[in-house]
């Protein structure tokens, strides 16, 4: 194993060589040339036959933004997905989203700070849009910096389409001072669209013999300077094929820089992301080969000061485990994430992982100041050895690496609440312990993938408050059941003379829900309607019946699941097991 200080040079020298070529959203000629750049590197300092993979994608692009007020002309980054435009109008400067859901900014320019958490900046473009704004400037929270982030109309969900229906623009923090004043102000959006093609690169790195397969993936489309975001990730997965290359082991290592991850789907779709990654998960699986891929280790925004990992169970303990042995501390454990490329392949039931500071780069993420001097690379360095051990210890152990009776248990711990969904669980968990003791982990590893492809559902919902989430939950039951504790804390507090209070809570509840294909699903607090106190207890006694009944619908679906899983196990042991 190579030295620490021996893998940060690699880190350092990979990063400033890509990030020579600027901005690279997916579809443009700087994705296409930083995509060969990436090629070469593999084949002349790895040795390694690489290719471009070409994906269809939606090219967006700045083509210059502006803002005009009081005589200045200010430089802005237009928000993609706007096509592009220009508005002039009345201003009004607005300080949160309490303030705007309270103001009058129909016909009119909205000037703010932006919220940190792109998120929010989602729900607030969302309530000004909602309310008639004509057009959203944006200013930082931190000087001297742009930043951009993508806004749509649409749901986030596969199933729908839609792009910003008013421009967003960002600029400078100290450059709001020269606008804030002004009556009027002229909007320059630069957004432009057209089809294109991204690029990613794939080279295999084969260990030895055997069938096992393991992805080391990043991606490389990024807005602006895209050092940690994610070229950082990039220059991991190529030092983790500089250390496997000198290792001996078994089965082969897919090293994969995906395009489209930020931006690049052509439907258009709400779930704008991770299409490139999607993409490359459905040709693997039509070829055939995903039934091969033991697990994906992925890489997004790792270079941060403060990492956590996202993973699905089984390989969580695995990597959790080898944390510990090299004396790396994830800030927490999480579910693998929906917001990265490693949610392709743990939706069709591959256990996968990425490794993320999100949370603490904030600051950072999607600005112009996400450059190279800023990434821990102390602590990216660790990683590329973690993802290394990790790769070479699930090439050799293959399915046996990963405990089924364990997440079975797991699964059953989280929804034992839920009497049709339990007892099938359990017998799930016992068909499986004795699948194990009988070496079944291939019959075990493609029961894991259809369980996995139908019971885990991901839910975009929206509040009344115009807030936005996009949830994932181990089987449905747990969305409902969510619902009904809900509606009992507005019950005691209606219990206790506060009837305000109740309705506050039951405000909360979503007024529209969809999953992440794109199947409505029941919204609790849709067309809710509060005359007061008077109907509050009929009000909270529908809703309880109602989600008590939905709640057991779902699990009696979810235990149909589980059965068939269970039934193909048992169909698989033999006869005097």
């Amino acid at each position: 194993m190579q030295t620490t200080n021996s893998i940060i040079d690699m880190l350092q020298s990979t990063i400033n060589r890509l990030i020579v070529h600027g901005e690279a959203p997916a579809g443009t000629r700087a994705e296409h040339r930083l995509a060969e750049e990436i090629k070469s590197i593999f084949e002349e300092q790895l040795n390694l036959t690489a290719r471009l993979i070409g994906v269809p994608v939606v090219v967006w692009s700045d083509e210059g933004s502006s803002v005009y007020g009081c005589g200045s002309e200010l430089q802005a980054v237009a928000w993609p997905a706007y096509p592009g435009g220009v508005v002039e109008g009345e201003t009004v400067v607005i300080q949160g989203l309490d303030e705007l859901r309270e103001r009058d900014v129909a016909g009119r320019i909205v000037v703010s700070e932006a919220p940190l958490d792109p998120d929010e900046a989602v729900a607030f473009y969302r309530v000004a849009r909602a309310r008639g704004a004509i057009g959203l400037v944006f200013y930082d929270q931190f000087p001297g910096r742009f930043r951009r982030i993508v806004v749509v109309d649409a749901p986030f969900t596969l199933s729908s389409t839609g792009l910003a229906g008013i421009p967003v623009v960002h600029i400078r923090r100290e450059d709001s001072r020269k606008i804030v004043e002004c009556r009027r102000l002229k909007l320059v959006h630069g957004g432009r669209l057209e089809s294109g093609y991204g690029y990613t690169v794939e080279a295999i790195l084969e260990l030895g013999s055997g069938d096992y397969e393991v992805i080391v993936s990043a991606h490389h489309d990024h807005w602006l300077s895209g050092a940690n975001d994610n070229l950082a990730g990039v220059a991991a997965i190529l030092a983790v094929a500089r250390l496997l290359s000198s290792r001996r082991g078994v089965g082969r290592v897919r090293l994969v820089s995906f395009t489209a991850e930020e931006f690049g789907d052509p439907g258009l779709p709400g779930w704008y992301w991770a299409y490139g990654s999607r993409k490359y998960a459905e040709m693997l699986e039509a070829m055939g080969i995903l039934d091969n891929v033991v697990a994906v280790l992925n890489f997004d925004i790792a270079g941060a000061s403060s990492v956590s990992l996202y993973s699905t169970s089984m390989l969580k303990r695995i990597l959790a485990h080898l944390a510990d042995r090299i004396g790396f501390k994830f800030s927490s454990l999480e579910p693998d994430t929906t917001d990265s490329d490693s949610y392709s392949f743990s939706s069709l039931g591959i256990e996968a992982a990425t490794v993320m500071g999100y949370d603490t780069w904030l600051e950072f993420y999607h600005t112009d100041v996400d450059t190279p001097e800023k990434l821990d690379y102390n602590k990216l360095a660790t990683l590329v050895k973690l993802y290394t051990e990790a790769a070479i210890e699930l090439l050799e152990r293959g399915w046996k690496a990963f405990s089924y009776s364990e997440y079975a248990k797991e699964l059953y711990i989280h929804l034992r609440d839920f009497p049709p969904l339990a007892a099938s669980l359990y017998r799930l968990q016992r068909a499986i312990s004795i699948a194990e003791a009988h070496g079944l982990h291939h019959i075990l590893a493609n029961s894991y993938r259809r369980l996995n492809r139908v019971l885990p559902t991901v839910v975009y919902s929206e509040k009344r408050s115009g807030a936005v989430e996009l949830e994932s939950y181990i089987a449905p039951p747990l969305l409902y059941l969510s619902d009904l504790r809900t509606i009992r804390e507005a019950e005691n507090r209606a219990k206790g003379g506060n009837c305000q209070e109740a309705i506050t809570i039951l405000e909360k509840l979503d007024i529209f829900r969809v999953t992440s294909h794109g199947r409505l699903l029941p919204s609790p607090g849709e067309g809710l309607d509060f005359a007061g106190c008077d109907n509050l207890e009929r009000i909270l006694d529908v809703l309880e019946r109602v989600t008590r009944h939905r709640l057991w619908e779902s699990s009696i679906a979810a235990a149909r699941s589980v059965d068939e899983v269970y039934e193909s196990i048992v169909r698989s042991i033999p006869a005097n097991g």
